[in-house]
């Protein structure tokens, strides 16, 4: 059954309003309904900005036969997307603004995609070689953790350490081409012009890996 997106939202935004009030800075949509790329499976993304940073309140509502969710994600959040040192930066590029409390709010959201379009052009490059360098550094600990589960022979515990690391990767070969993608997503991740040399069988070793020695 095709899904009236307009419908879905005005449902959720009079919902999260009755209930929360002017605690609500913002809601926008977002995802692939918004871009017309969505599949059955595809979920309706829709968030709204708290205006504090302690509210995590959310709410799922049932329409027309779909349970639809409607969760904060604090400015914090979005100005960290803007700065492109989260896995979410995506977001930015492609949204729509449903409800904003003021001018000035809907102003501040708008004023976020510049800032990660910025860290995208070649005067930046300095800039994100940095960001990535420092964002690597945080696979250390992780590593550490891993070379302990794989002396323990702890399989799943090496997966888990493993995918953490992979993820902090992604993100960091993403910061080096300079390309914002969403790095949950292998096959963006792999569609990137600069990779380390057999970068991709090196992530299918360590994802398909049999035995805690073949993780690391």
């Amino acid at each position: 059954m095709a899904v009236d997106l307009r419908h879905v939202t005005a449902v959720l935004k009079t919902a999260l309003l009755r209930d929360l009030g002017d605690e609500v800075d913002l809601i926008f949509r977002y995802g692939s309904f918004l871009k017309e790329t969505m599949h059955h499976y595809s979920d309706l993304d829709i968030s709204y900005v708290p205006v504090q940073e302690t509210t995590w309140h959310s709410i799922t509502v049932l329409v027309d036969d779909r349970l639809c969710d409607l969760y904060p994600i604090h400015w914090s959040r979005l100005e960290s997307m803007a700065a492109f040192e989260n896995v979410s930066s995506t977001v930015l590029f492609h949204y729509e603004i449903v409800y904003a409390r003021s001018a000035d709010v809907a102003a501040r959201f708008h004023a976020l995609p510049a800032r990660l379009h910025a860290l995208q052009a070649p005067a930046a490059r300095l800039t994100t070689l940095r960001k990535a360098q420092a964002y690597f550094q945080r696979t250390g600990y992780p590593y550490y953790l891993l070379q302990q589960q794989a002396a323990n022979g702890h399989l799943l515990a090496c997966l888990q350490h493993a995918q953490e690391i992979l993820g902090t990767v992604f993100h960091t070969l993403a910061l080096c081409n300079q390309a914002p993608v969403d790095t949950r997503k292998l096959a963006q991740v792999l569609a990137l012009p600069k990779l380390p040399v057999d970068f991709a069988v090196t992530v299918e070793r360590m994802t398909n890996a049999f035995t805690p020695a073949a993780v690391l």
